[in-house]
């Protein structure tokens, strides 16, 4: 006898099934003809059975019985967690600790070990390759960053970076850039690159010109790269010609800088020449948190207007960069601006990992 194909009732089915032998009053499952009901229904005999005696009972429940067992100590969002920070080369113990200390959930490293290596896409503990990975200390710096200055006013907030660009050209002179498979070495480029290095700063209301520091080649000449390296002394001859835009925004220097720790802004020179210049820098920021800062997102942009840049001289090249920055609109900052407290708050729910940009 072929086997009837069976799906799982819904709640409104399993409803349906107990008001027919409610229908039938004392007669009860008399009369019913079991197995065309299971027919109409797709479903078993056994299961029609079921759902047709709880129509028969006082307060029927339709809803299935709670499973046998201990409950979970482990919800899907804590297992989610602990995959981010393996992925971030957390070691068992390590995760072990961190629910232990911040959830107060104890298991054992068999345990996470199991969660860690289940799932769609299961985790083994192998060797890995070396590469930039986000420091453990920065981790929990960064997440307490994040809790200290989530109420911010982020309009007075500057972010300062730099720009690195390297244009190449064809044998004709023009640009050459291609797209390319991700998994695939880099095609090579012909010709000698320009190296191009530039620094800007972007707020509320606020976006300053864009200053081309070492080694970027001197504007008038026909070099593609300078021989001088970027140190202390260029980033604060920089900051010099930047200080009169930013006192221009903010003529009452209620305001606070945003920018990495690059050599060249932690050295001592540099923040005391910050210090002589009055350009109040938030010293506090985090090392490896460039998701934290909005001008990240301008570059993109930046990089998205120069897509297909052509230029035949090294004039030509400083040309494009500035008319592709004379482009990128101010609304667009602000959005970025505004979108900071969900930015911050984004890296509180991961606990510190790294987020993708905004």
């Amino acid at each position: 006898m072929k086997k009837r194909p069976s799906v799982p009732l819904t709640y409104e089915q399993r409803q349906e099934l107990g008001s027919i032998a409610a229908a039938n009053g004392r007669l009860g499952l008399k009369g019913i003809n079991i197995a065309q009901v299971a027919s109409r229904f797709c479903t078993t005999d056994k299961t029609a059975r079921k759902w047709l005696l709880e129509g028969l009972q006082r307060t029927p429940n339709y809803r299935d019985a709670p499973r046998s067992g201990r409950p979970p100590k482990l919800e899907q969002l804590k297992k989610n967690g602990m995959r981010r920070h393996a992925v971030h080369h957390d070691t068992s113990r390590k995760i072990k600790e961190r629910l232990e200390s911040r959830h107060g959930i104890k298991v054992s490293l068999s345990t996470v070990a199991r969660v860690l290596g289940s799932g769609r896409n299961p985790l083994s503990w192998r060797i890995i390759m070396r590469g930039k990975a986000l420091n453990h200390a920065n981790i929990d710096k960064r997440e307490r960053f994040c809790k200290l200055h989530a109420g911010d006013d982020f309009k007075k907030w500057v972010f300062l970076d730099q720009f690195d660009d390297y244009p190449c050209f064809d044998k004709d002179g023009s640009a050459t850039r291609c797209w390319q498979a991700a998994n695939s070495p880099p095609a090579p480029a012909l010709g000698r690159p320009w190296s191009f290095r530039m620094y800007a700063a972007v707020g509320w209301n606020f976006k300053s010109p864009l200053f081309f520091v070492a080694p970027s080649p001197d504007e008038s000449s026909k070099q593609h790269k300078s021989k001088d390296k970027f140190t202390a002394k260029g980033y604060i001859s920089m900051m010099q010609l930047m200080k009169p835009y930013l006192d221009a925004r903010f003529p009452d220097g209620d305001y606070v800088l945003i920018q990495d720790h690059a050599p060249q802004h932690r050295a001592g020179v540099s923040q005391q020449a910050m210090q002589q210049m009055g350009v109040p820098i938030l010293i506090d920021y985090t090392a490896q948190s460039w998701d934290q800062s909005i001008i990240e997102n301008v570059w993109g942009v930046l990089r998205d207007l120069l897509r297909g840049a052509k230029a035949k001289t090294t004039k030509g090249w400083y040309a494009a960069y500035r008319a592709a920055w004379s482009l990128i609109q101010q609304s667009t900052i602000n959005k970025l601006v505004d979108g900071m407290p969900a930015r911050l708050q984004s890296i509180i729910d991961v606990e510190g990992l790294w987020v993708s940009h905004h």
